[in-house]
């Protein structure tokens, strides 16, 4: 598993409990919050399952891909990524996409670009599959309201990436 802005782990603490050995990816754009997500977990859990952390770069992507993960999972991130970087944010994500992986991708969902707060935006489907298809038109795109319920216009939806199965 790939967790692609992974912070300080709050979600990825629970991904590793689960992961064999090595099997987990935990990515981000700062170092301090990786550090501050490696000094959380226990000795134990780190010694047994031994996590991967990385701050996001060509080599880190390279090596990441080369572990052929299954699912790369980005959750509560593409809210805070600014409009002109959606196509370098899914370029990243749909190159760790293997055969046979999966990207998951959560983002508030609404009609029109919507600001939440000073740093989070809902933003449109279309906006989300024209992102998508400016980096690679092939994989399937696929959208899933979690859950259907609207609450001012926003709704959390999750976007799956996969290759085209051949």
């Amino acid at each position: 598993v790939v967790d692609y802005g992974c912070g300080s782990f709050r979600l990825g603490k629970a991904l590793i409990q689960y992961q064999d050995p090595g099997c987990y990816w935990g990515l981000d754009v700062i170092d301090e919050f990786l550090e501050s997500g490696m000094a959380l977990l226990e000795p134990a859990l780190k010694e047994a399952k031994r996590p991967h952390a990385r701050v996001i770069s060509a080599a880190s992507l390279a090596e990441t891909a080369a572990a052929k993960p299954d699912f790369i999972i980005s959750w509560h991130v593409c809210s805070k990524v600014p409009p002109g970087r959606l196509t370098d944010y899914f370029g990243k994500i749909v190159s760790l996409i293997g055969p046979d992986g999966v990207a998951l991708v959560h983002f508030p969902e609404s009609t029109r670009r919507l600001r939440q707060s000073r740093f989070s935006w809902a933003e449109n489907r279309q906006t989300i599959a024209a992102a998508i298809a400016a980096v690679d038109p092939a994989p399937d795109v696929r959208f899933v309201p979690i859950p259907e319920k609207v609450s001012r216009g926003v709704r959390h939806t999750m976007v799956e990436i996969r290759r085209p199965r051949g």
